[in-house]
């Protein structure tokens, strides 16, 4: 760029614009992205934290019922059963879909699996439920 007396020229101006527009997409861009992807992984925490919550809500009930009713060993609660023998009220997923599950006791060890419309437990056998 050559000044003179009289400033800028046009060109100059032209060429200083397109520069500054070319760095604003860019910016635009990965601005757009970062939060793109941050909303992404909160959401993703967010129903991750609620399903961990139906699985705690789960294992106590299994455990209250198991313990009411003195059971010894191994032992499959189903979701279907607590809920008829009044242990839980009500496990829903995180789009309000009701989900279904099961708890596996052994040796005092309580395992919940639950099954949800966008959501499965690893190891989740639907024959349990």
């Amino acid at each position: 760029m050559r000044l003179n007396n009289k400033g800028w020229g046009t060109m100059e101006m032209i060429l200083m614009t397109l520069f500054l527009l070319i760095m604003l997409a860019i910016s635009w861009y990965y601005i757009n992205a970062f939060f793109k992807g941050t909303l992404e992984n909160n959401t993703a925490s967010v129903k991750d934290s609620y399903y961990e919550a139906v699985k705690v809500n789960l294992r106590q009930a299994a455990k209250n019922y198991y313990y009411d009713n003195n059971y010894k060993g191994q032992a499959i609660l189903s979701y279907k059963l607590l809920k008829e023998k009044g242990y839980i009220n009500n496990a829903q997923d995180f789009l309000d879909f009701s989900c279904t599950g099961y708890v596996t006791v052994n040796n005092d060890v309580f395992k919940p699996y639950i099954k949800c419309k966008d959501y499965t437990s690893e190891g989740y056998i639907s024959d349990f439920e």
